[in-house]
């Protein structure tokens, strides 16, 4: 049963190249009690329109002003629910258990802070379905 909730907090400037790959894999998550909130950080590339045929899928937060990843997390904090904050920039990819994991160990543990670790892709990652 899920009890801990999980704010996935994905901040984005001009990676429309990888936006949609990262945003796929939040939504892959298959726990179900998170949220997933993407700041655009005025991306001036295609990005915008990429993230807006998410619709309701996300929370969509467009800053008008580029202003650093730092700030734009904090613009996505400012909207969680979450009990957990999960971050990821516009170039990440989350494992479709990720979450699964992480809920396991808020359960079992109660820890305040999870730690994990990173995978580094020389290619394309690989494709969340």
């Amino acid at each position: 049963m899920d009890t801990a909730r999980f704010s996935i907090i994905l901040t984005s400037h001009n990676q429309a190249k990888f936006i949609g790959n990262a945003v796929d894999s939040a939504l892959a998550q298959t726990y179900a009690s998170r949220e997933v909130i993407v700041v655009d950080d005025a991306s001036s590339d295609e990005s915008a329109g990429i993230l807006e045929q998410y619709k309701e899928a996300i929370q969509l937060i467009k800053l008008e002003k580029n202003v650093g990843a730092s700030h734009a997390r904090n613009a996505g904090i400012a909207q969680a629910k979450g009990d957990f904050l999960v971050f990821l920039d516009g170039d990440d990819l989350l494992l479709p258990w990720a979450l699964d994991v992480y809920g396991e160990i808020a359960d079992r543990k109660r820890p305040h802070i999870i730690l994990s670790t990173m995978l580094w892709f020389r290619r394309a990652g690989p494709k969340i379905e």
